[in-house]
């Protein structure tokens, strides 16, 4: 656990400073523009904003939350997703932590509390998405409504690791909920109804629906297919998502504010310069961190063209 907030926690904080200091550079001269139609909410820089901002990403009671006299408006833009990250990590860490319990190990239950958390898990998301009704309220209730992507992963796991009918059956019952909720979100969360139904069929809806239903099918070949070496290149490439994903957000801003437009061009400079921003964070964020993360985990993941040789 205190690996994953190490390679999570210290890139959003680092893309946040860069984001805040951006925006109140923009501010200088006029509405920072979100979008083609959006502006920053006044009041966006504020401390407790910033604050609340530097939080986003942790479940916490509602008293610790900032009350902030306008909308949140969060700089690092998918800031929900690395909440939903940290919270599913969190939950994993939890259920770990119960399979190694001396009595659950001397009954040898630990397959039986990972399979409850997950029966747990799927409950929480149909009542929430579907009976409008909480099962139990605690912190972080409503990333559950995430609950089945995450499913899915550890279900193909045990798939792979067990060949057992109980992680087929949890593979089928997250592979049909993940559906059911994408479909709905990208029309909108629209009721169950021949509205839903219809709009299946527009490309802009069954496009992305079904790019998501065949990932499974890529993971499950994915993950038969052997290795043999990882190259530099592999590593970099992969190391520059996360870093990407954050500050990607904060360069179209700028391209916003700065251009009012959204031709080739901008979107082509908009580009290099996200990967030029995120490049720099990373070396400046996140190497100097990989010796703590390395002894963290007792053992370094990187793995060196020469030794795969």
């Amino acid at each position: 656990m205190s690996n994953r907030l190490a390679r999570i926690v210290p890139p959003y904080w680092a893309a946040l400073f860069v984001s805040v200091c951006i925006h109140a550079a923009l501010a200088q001269d006029g509405p920072v523009r979100t979008s083609a139609t959006e502006t920053m909410p006044s009041g966006a820089l504020d401390a407790s904003s910033l604050v609340e901002n530097a939080l986003k990403i942790f479940a916490r009671p509602s008293e610790l939350t900032m009350a902030l006299d306008h909308p949140f408006y969060g700089f690092v833009r998918f800031y929900w997703a690395v909440y939903i990250e940290l919270l599913f990590y969190g939950a994993t860490f939890l259920v770990a932590a119960l399979t190694v319990v001396p009595l659950v190990k001397r009954m040898r239950l630990g397959g039986s509390v990972v399979a409850a958390a997950m029966v747990f898990a799927t409950a929480l998301h149909v009542s929430g998405e579907y009976a409008g009704r909480e099962i139990v309220a605690f912190p972080g209730r409503w990333g559950f409504t995430f609950a089945p992507y995450f499913l899915i992963g550890v279900s193909l796991y045990f798939c792979l690791t067990l060949r057992s009918r109980a992680a087929f059956a949890g593979f089928a019952v997250s592979y049909a909920l993940m559906s059911l909720h994408f479909s709905r979100y990208v029309q909108g969360k629209i009721p169950l109804f021949n509205e839903w139904a219809s709009g299946l069929l527009e490309p802009g809806h069954a496009i992305p629906i079904l790019l998501l239903l065949a990932v499974p099918a890529v993971l499950w070949r994915l993950a038969h297919i052997r290795i043999d070496r990882f190259t530099s290149v592999d590593w970099r490439l992969g190391n520059l998502s996360y870093p990407i994903y954050l500050n990607h957000w904060v360069v179209i801003v700028a391209m916003y504010t700065l251009t009012e437009g959204t031709g080739f061009a901008v979107q082509a400079v908009s580009i290099a310069a996200s990967i030029a921003l995120s490049w720099a964070l990373m070396h400046a964020v996140e190497t100097p961190l990989q010796s703590v993360r390395d002894k963290l985990r007792g053992q370094s993941l990187m793995v060196e063209e020469e030794s795969a040789r």
